[in-house]
């Protein structure tokens, strides 16, 4: 594991160092195939108070699913190259990870689609809401997986 300070090595997995706004900081690992998209992605939450943590697609997550389990909230995108973000959350799900996924969208007909999803283990959000609610939904789940 590298750490990084506000940008993803190009190692399996990457760590941000986030700015602290809370006492313990929300930690997010994030499965993000596009480097400019997760760079960015990591800067922007960071500077929110949230660790972020990176796998550069969902296979390396599935092979590492102890580092999903040291997470609060696992970001990942809707439709990833090699699984949708549901079929991602059903095998997690089958390997024992119970932390909350929240699936990034481009696509309004997506939200729909997302009816299925357990709404106490998971959430949607569509990029065009921005980072800032993102940020928010990344904060309320991780509480609630706390607690």
């Amino acid at each position: 594991m590298t750490t990084v300070e506000g940008h993803a090595a190009r190692s399996a997995i990457a760590v941000a160092s986030p700015v602290r706004v809370d006492r313990v900081a929300i930690r997010v690992l994030l499965v993000e195939p596009k480097t400019t998209y997760r760079e960015t992605l990591i800067d922007e939450l960071s500077r929110r108070g949230i660790a972020v943590r990176c796998v550069d697609d969902e296979v390396s997550l599935l092979g590492k699913t102890d580092a999903a389990v040291d997470a609060d909230v696992i970001l990942a995108g809707w439709g990833m190259p090699k699984m949708s973000g549901l079929a991602l959350w059903a095998r997690l799900r089958r390997h024992g990870v119970g932390v909350p996924l929240v699936l990034l969208a481009g696509q309004a007909r997506q939200a729909g689609e997302c009816l299925a999803f357990n709404p106490d283990k998971g959430k949607f959000v569509s990029k065009a809401r921005g980072v800032e609610a993102l940020a928010r939904h990344l904060k309320v789940l991780a509480e609630g997986f706390r607690a």
